[in-house]
Parts: C-alpha cells; sequence; structure tokens
C-alpha cells in the first residue's frame, strides 16, 4: 500500500474571480493557493499545473481533513460560493511511477464531478468515473463521425 496520494485542486470559476478582482488579484490569489498548500503538505511534492489547477503528491496520514482545512481556508480568502477550491485524490496500492504518471489524471477527473457539487469539497476516483468519461468521449466522436 502506497504512502502518497495523487491529488489534484482545482479553483472552479477561476475566470470569474479574474472579471470580478482584475489579474493582478488572481495572481497573488493563486500565490495565496499555493502558500496554503506549502503550509498544510510541508513534506509533499507540490505543483502549479496551469491557471487553476495544482498538483500535490502528499502523505495519506490525514489527506481528507488536510484537503478540508486547505478548501475551508481558501474558500473564506475568496468569500465568493460561486469560486470555490475543489480536490481530486487517486488512491494508489503501490508505488510504482509508471502508475503515478497517470494518477494525476485520475485525480483531475475525480476533481471535475463534483465541481458543482457545494456539498463537496474533496472525490476520491473510483473506475466507474474513468469508465464514463470513455463512454462520454467514444459517443461524442462517433456523433461526430456520423455529421
Amino acid at each position: 500500500m502506497s504512502l502518497y496520494c495523487p491529488t489534484y485542486f482545482n479553483l472552479t470559476n477561476f475566470r470569474l474571480y479574474n472579471s470580478l478582482h482584475g489579474l493582478a488579484a488572481g495572481d497573488h490569489c493563486l500565490k495565496y493557493i499555493a502558500s496554503v498548500l506549502q503550509q498544510s503538505f510541508p513534506d509533499a511534492l507540490i505543483s502549479h499545473l496551469s491557471a487553476d489547477g495544482f498538483a500535490v503528491l502528499a502523505m495519506k496520514k490525514d489527506l481528507f481533513q488536510t484537503i478540508e482545512v486547505v478548501c475551508s481556508r481558501v474558500n473564506a480568502y475568496i468569500n465568493n460560493s460561486n469560486i470555490v477550491l475543489k480536490a481530486g485524490v487517486c488512491l494508489l496500492e503501490k508505488d510504482d511511477i509508471y502508475i503515478v504518471r497517470h494518477t494525476f489524471d485520475m485525480a483531475k477527473i475525480a476533481c471535475d464531478t463534483i465541481k458543482t457539487d457545494a456539498t463537496r469539497c474533496w472525490a476520491v476516483y473510483t473506475r466507474d468515473m474513468g469508465e464514463a468519461l470513455e463512454k462520454r468521449a467514444f459517443v461524442l466522436e462517433n456523433f461526430n463521425a456520423a455529421l
């Protein structure tokens, strides 16, 4: 069983934040999120992936409680229920660098499933999520081909 857990954080509606507060405030917000992640996961590998996405290779111990604290702190800072931090987690069975490369994608998929769920700040990846995404891609690809 792995001691580490790939975790993906996403700030929903980040464009709205930039529209409301300006790009400089958006940059400051991202720096704030990075500092909260560093304080909350001091021994983790942390990366800023894209405009509003962060990857954290965190220890499993107290992971979900820490995620809730991070989301709570960031959401209090932003103070807008339409712009919230979400997290997706991919639980690993063993340490394998090949597997780890794909698990951040899986963590992002989990995070995307709760973007509009106001009751949750984290989700754990399941095979069903991946299968649903594959089915959706298949339908869209074949629908476009039929046109």
